[in-house]
């Protein structure tokens, strides 16, 4: 008798919560949202056949669960083998964000905390930091990137055993790139070597391997049962096979550092995931990690920009990303042969990822942007935070701003040509426009130092003080120094003046070599010759360059044929350089005329100035397997 009315009185309670549950969901505001939903889906597939895009998994979430769940497209053309919601695709970087958990996990759980020093921690870990006594990298710096290492080089790109190695083996293999470029903790600049430290820690500190580690906390309690860190028998009956643009198939990449993105999962497993973040970390009413932890993930701490106040940027293997007044948080992932993307909106509670096959950056925008006109379009009131104007002068300087963090060293040479900004003050407007095509930002002023990014309410820019550099401009990705346009404008109108000369220098040069087969070799044509010999050598070390990287992996990244002579055509140029100096001063006399002596003149000069700039970067000499 007792049994039968506990059991008339959980069934009351039962209705009674669905009904509450049910309450406010009209059959109007679901139908619509499935004609939403189908409308999405015919526009993808469009895309995905305009574009020549494979296969597609996606997956849409809010706080009660998934939305939408689907894959479609072929993830093995050969095969004829659909893609659906279980199909495994490569999701590269996206696996920084469970490094990132794992860490705050053992935080929470006292066995480490985000200020410790990476060298108490793993003292077998090579690394350098000629700071490492007053500013050591610290575990923070790992997960924000802002150890100042050098990203991963070519080497360790190509390192791709089929066996897999350990994380201790891994790291073992090539330290050259683990050294501090600035201070720790001054400037941002993506890594992927620091997660591949961090997941070594979590190794060092519970005493599992990383992938049992992760799999214990967070893919089991989330009941993510098809992702795998492996090319083993899951990827294989599961896995969506990458392509490149010829719809070729590529080899599995056994990506050396494994817990930096070589994670494999499916839309459906990675859904559960993304409602971990939106959830602030509960998941299967378990909570499986703080609501700290997770918005912790979303801020980064260890810049002075950040100390500043910069709310946009790269917290914990997490990144903030503005859409149409949005802010997102999550990551993005590309590996050879695949783009990936996980994104949420934490206060509104949805989110998505997404993945594809292929690397088509423009069909992989298109839908991401189908995908978040889709979420956004579900909220009701879009709250603009208050912000109270500063009317006091600002203090930052008019004038043009460079980079300083380059994501690898050799790049910075580019970064001073191309990535300049201009910084333009207006009232209590700060606005930042590039020297080439690309859409301004505005900011305003809410403090001497602190500047909100025109209609997102967010700080997004700050002056603060590099320990290096001095004053700059901190961005969410950039540190930001002025350079005098006196020197800029020389720099850029240098190295286009010695395109064109070096072009018309040789069109020139040939047509006195035509020239000097009937009359014979003159001075003159002698004297052209060794001016065009340095831009020869340029023009193939372009060549070989383009075509080491149709296989950089067999061609570059070691000695071989190829890369030595990109190496010693790079050590000649100097070399020619000089030699061509010297014959323009011995034909100082001689009866040539001043219409080709004076240009072939100014164009040696230009080319030492090349030549200068590009050894004063470190681009000379050239050595890829370094």
């Amino acid at each position: 008798m007792l049994s039968k009315k506990f059991h008339i009185f959980f069934s009351v309670i039962a209705v009674f919560l669905v009904c509450i549950n049910s309450y406010g969901k009209s059959e109007l505001a679901d139908s619509t949202r499935i004609s939403d939903i189908n409308d999405l889906e015919i526009k993808i597939k469009e895309i995905l056949e305009e574009t020549n895009t494979p296969a597609i998994g996606i997956a849409l979430v809010d706080r009660s669960g998934p939305i939408w769940i689907a894959g479609f497209g072929k993830a093995d053309i050969e095969k004829n083998i659909d893609a659906d919601e279980n199909s495994l695709f490569r999701i590269a970087s996206v696996s920084k964000m469970l490094v990132a958990l794992s860490i705050l996990k053992l935080q929470e759980e006292g066995k480490l905390h985000l200020d410790d020093k990476v060298r108490d921690l793993v003292p077998d870990v090579k690394f350098s930091n000629r700071w490492e006594e007053s500013n050591p990298v610290r575990v923070e710096h790992l997960l924000e990137h802002t150890t100042g290492w050098d990203e991963i080089h070519l080497v360790e790109i190509a390192h791709n055993n089929p066996l897999p190695i350990s994380l201790q083996e891994a790291l073992d293999f090539h330290p050259h790139s683990r050294i501090s470029r600035w201070v720790p903790g001054s400037r941002k600049a993506y890594s992927n070597s620091g997660y591949a430290v961090a997941a070594y820690i979590v190794e060092k500190v519970s005493g599992m391997r990383y992938e049992d580690f992760v799999g214990k906390y967070f893919l089991i309690p989330l009941s993510m049962n098809h992702s795998t860190f492996y090319n083993d028998v899951v990827f294989e009956h599961y896995g969506a096979v990458a392509y490149n643009q010829k719809l070729e198939p590529l080899q599995y990449r056994n990506f050396i550092y494994r817990p930096a993105a070589a994670t494999n999962s499916s839309p459906r497993d990675m859904s559960k995931l993304v409602q971990l973040f939106i959830n602030r970390g509960e998941a299967n009413f378990l909570r499986l990690i703080s609501n700290e932890s997770i918005s912790r993930m979303e801020e980064q701490r260890s810049t002075p920009g950040a100390q500043g106040g910069l709310q946009l940027g790269y917290g914990l293997g997490t990144r903030a990303s503005v859409y149409k007044g949005f802010t997102y948080y999550g990551h993005e992932g590309m590996m050879e042969g695949c783009l990936s993307e996980l994104a949420y909106l934490p206060e509104s509670g949805i989110g998505h990822v997404l993945f594809i096959n292929v690397v088509n950056g423009q069909a992989f925008q298109r839908i991401s942007n189908l995908i978040r006109d889709f979420e956004i379009q579900t909220i009701a009131i879009k709250i603009e935070p208050v912000v109270n104007e500063y009317k006091s002068r600002i203090s930052i300087r008019e004038g043009y701003y460079v980079p300083i963090n380059p994501r690898n060293q050799g790049g910075l040479y580019l970064d001073y040509l191309f990535g300049a900004e201009k910084i333009v003050i207006t009232d209590n407007k700060v606005r930042k426009s590039s020297l080439f095509p690309e859409p301004d930002q505005n900011f305003f002023s809410i403090s001497d130092s602190a500047f909100v990014l025109e209609g997102i309410g967010k700080i997004g820019m700050v002056k603060a003080v590099d320990p290096l550099a001095g004053e700059v401009l901190y961005f969410d990705n950039l540190v930001m120094k002025r350079i005098p346009g006196m020197l800029l404008f020389p720099m850029l109108s240098s190295v286009a003046t010695w395109v064109f000369f070096s072009l018309a220098g040789a069109m020139t040069w040939i047509l006195f070599f035509i020239r000097s087969l009937k009359t014979g070799f003159s001075k003159t044509y002698w004297l052209l010759s060794y001016f065009n010999m340095t831009s020869v050598m340029f023009a193939i070390i372009l060549l070989l360059t383009w075509a080491g990287y149709k296989n950089p992996d067999a061609l570059l990244a070691r000695p071989t044929l190829l890369s030595v002579s990109l190496m010693i055509f790079s050590v000649l140029i100097p070399v020619s350089v000089i030699f061509s100096f010297i014959k323009i001063y011995r034909y100082w006399n001689l009866d040539i005329k001043n219409y080709l002596y004076l240009p072939v003149v100014f164009l040696s000069m230009l080319q030492s100035f090349v030549c200068i700039y590009l050894i004063w970067f470190g681009v000379f000499p050239v050595i890829t397997w370094k």
